[in-house]
C-alpha cells in the first residue's frame, strides 16, 4: 500500500474538499452539528454523525425519507430521494433542495437543541450549451475565422453536392437509375453533384419517396495552435444563426419542456425542410375532448378507429366497450382531461381560435409536432374519474392501436384502421 502525505495550504485545501464531499461525523460529544448534505446522483446516502443523547427527525423535504426517525446514541439515518415526488414541479430546475431537521436532548437532559441539515440531489445536469445574445443564437463565421486561427487566407467553398436519404430501398434504387450526377451510394442514401443544389433541393424534396435532402456541406480543418486568444470571434467574425422558432399562443411561455429539450430549434428547422410523412401516435388514456378547439383537425373519431376499451359501465362513459372515447364531462369533476392534455402536447394547433367561452383562452397551447402531419388515435385505457385501468385492458389496447387484425374487445372484434407508429402511455403502476 502506498502512503501519500501532504503538508501546508495544500493538505488544508485537499483536506476541505474531502469534507465537503463526504461529510465526516462530529467528535463525541451531547450535541448535534448540522452540515451539507448532497447525495449528487445517488438514490441512497447514509448519514452519521458521534452523539451520546436521544434524537428524532422533525422535518424532511417531501421528495426526502429518512429511517429510522427517532433514536438514542448516534445519529445514523438512511436517507432515500424520492426524486419522482418533486418533479413534476421542480423539473424546470437542475437538482432539488431542502433541509433535514433532527430534533436532540443531550444524555444528561440538561441540553436540548436542533440540528439543520442541507440537502441536495441534483437532477440533471446542462453541458455543451451555445451563448445567447438578445433572441439569436450567436457562432463563429468560419470563413474568416478559420483563417484567423490558421493564419492562412481562405477562400470560402461552398457545396456543389446534395445528400439525399429515400424513405425505401425500393425508392433509392428507383432513383439510382434516374438521377444524373450519382457519385456514391450507401443504403438508401445518395449523393448527387449538381451545378445548382437550390433547384435539385425543391426538386427532390417535392418527391414522395424522398425523406430529407439536404446539401453536401464543406468542412474546413481548424487548427487551433495560434492560440486560444485568436480563437475569441469579434464583432465582424460573427454571423447571427437563423433564430429559434418561439410561439406566441398564450399559453406557450409556460410550456418550459420544449425549450428545455430545445424544440425552438427544432420547430426552426421545420420552417427550412417540412416533415411530410404522415404519422398516427395512438394515446392510451382517459379519452380525449374532440370538442377542443386546439385539437381541431388532429384527432381520429369514433367509426375512424378511435376506441374505448373499458367494458365495467361504471367507469369511462358509462355505457361499456364502443368506438367513442369521448372523455366525459363527469359531474362535480374537479381534475383536468388527462387524455386530451397529453394530446395537446403532441400536437394542439399553433395560431389562434375562436374562444369557447367569454373566459377562455383564444390560442391556448401548441403541440410538439408543430406543422408535422401528425393525428392522434384515442384509445381509452383509464376512467376519466379516477384515471385508473387494468393491465390487461392496457395490453389490448396496446395491440389494438399496433394495428393487430381482430382485438376481440368485450366479445366484438375489432381492427385498427390507422395503425400506429407511436403508442403514448402517460401511466404507471403501484
Amino acid at each position: 500500500m502506498k502512503m501519500f502525505s501532504f503538508r501546508g495550504p495544500v493538505a488544508a485545501a485537499f483536506l476541505s474538499a474531502v469534507l465537503v464531499a463526504c461529510p465526516q461525523p462530529s467528535s463525541p460529544g451531547d450535541t448535534l452539528e448540522g452540515q451539507a448534505i448532497t447525495l449528487g446522483y445517488d438514490l441512497d446516502l447514509q448519514l452519521q454523525q458521534n452523539f451520546t443523547g436521544s434524537w428524532a427527525v422533525s422535518s424532511l423535504p417531501d421528495w426526502l425519507s429518512a429511517v429510522p426517525s427517532t433514536g438514542t446514541g448516534p445519529l445514523s439515518l438512511a436517507l432515500h430521494a424520492k426524486r419522482s415526488a418533486s418533479v413534476p414541479t421542480a423539473a424546470a430546475q437542475a437538482a432539488l433542495t431542502g433541509t433535514v431537521v433532527v430534533q436532540w436532548r443531550s444524555s444528561d437532559g440538561k441540553q436540548t437543541g436542533e440540528a439543520v441539515f442541507p440537502v441536495q440531489a441534483d437532477l440533471y445536469r446542462l453541458q455543451g450549451q451555445v451563448g445567447v445574445s438578445g433572441t439569436a443564437l450567436v457562432a463563429s463565421d468560419l470563413s474568416t475565422s478559420a483563417a484567423a486561427l490558421r493564419g492562412l487566407s481562405v477562400v470560402p467553398a461552398t457545396p456543389s453536392r446534395v445528400i439525399v436519404t429515400y424513405r425505401s430501398a425500393a425508392a433509392r434504387t428507383s432513383a439510382l437509375g434516374q438521377e444524373r450526377g450519382v457519385r456514391s451510394a450507401a443504403g438508401q442514401t445518395l449523393t448527387l453533384e449538381t451545378t445548382d443544389v437550390a433547384a435539385t433541393l425543391a426538386r427532390l424534396r417535392q418527391q414522395p419517396g424522398v425523406q430529407s435532402a439536404v446539401p453536401d456541406a464543406v468542412m474546413s480543418a481548424l487548427d487551433l495552435s495560434q492560440g486560444a486568444a485568436s480563437a475569441v470571434p469579434t464583432a465582424t467574425s460573427t454571423q447571427a444563426l437563423a433564430a429559434p422558432l418561439n410561439p406566441t399562443d398564450e399559453y406557450a411561455a409556460s410550456q418550459w419542456a420544449y425549450r428545455l429539450l430545445g424544440y425552438p430549434a427544432v420547430w426552426r428547422d421545420m420552417q427550412q425542410t417540412p416533415y411530410t410523412h404522415a404519422v398516427t401516435v395512438a394515446v392510451l388514456d382517459t379519452g380525449v375532448r374532440y370538442d377542443h378547439p386546439d385539437l381541431k383537425g388532429k384527432l381520429y373519431g369514433p367509426g375512424d378507429g378511435a376506441l374505448d376499451v373499458l367494458g365495467e359501465t361504471t367507469n369511462g362513459d358509462g355505457d361499456g366497450v364502443d368506438n367513442d372515447p369521448t372523455d366525459p364531462a363527469t359531474p362535480g369533476r374537479s381534475d383536468i382531461s388527462h387524455g386530451t392534455h397529453v394530446s395537446g402536447i403532441i400536437a394542439a394547433n399553433w395560431g389562434s381560435f375562436a374562444p369557447p367561452c367569454p373566459t377562455c383562452s383564444g390560442s391556448g397551447v401548441v403541440g410538439a409536432s408543430y406543422t408535422a402531419p401528425i393525428k392522434v388515435l384515442p384509445v381509452r385505457v383509464l376512467d376519466a374519474p379516477g384515471g385508473n385501468g387494468s393491465e390487461s385492458d392496457i395490453a389490448l389496447a396496446v395491440r389494438y392501436a399496433a394495428g393487430e387484425p381482430n382485438v376481440v374487445v368485450g366479445g366484438k372484434s375489432y381492427t385498427n384502421p390507422h395503425p400506429a407508429q407511436i403508442i403514448n402511455l402517460s401511466l404507471g403502476g403501484h
